[in-house]
């Protein structure tokens, strides 16, 4: 995915990792993103891609993007930020 802050638009942005309520881990976008960048007149590396090992079963896989200018982070106000993914058994 891609995620960038409109009041910084150049700037990497630092994400989190939360599952099933637990924080996993922290990032920040650093892959190019021509089709972020073209679509938006910006610049910068706002692309992140994350590899999650995770137990069989379902779960909910949330990001928390980082607020660099005014406002506040995502983590309320972006709800769809969350998916549920079904892991199946090996």
């Amino acid at each position: 995915g891609w995620v960038f802050d409109p009041d910084v638009p150049a700037a990497s942005v630092s994400y989190r990792i939360v599952v099933d309520g637990s924080f996993v881990a922290q990032h920040t976008t650093a892959r190019d993103s021509p089709i972020a960048n073209a679509r938006y007149h910006i610049t910068g590396t706002h692309r992140y891609w994350t590899l999650l090992t995770l137990p069989a079963g379902s779960h909910t896989v949330c990001l928390d993007y980082g607020n660099l200018g005014a406002g506040t982070d995502s983590a309320q106000a972006i709800p769809e930020s969350c998916r549920t993914v079904q892991v199946p058994a090996a």
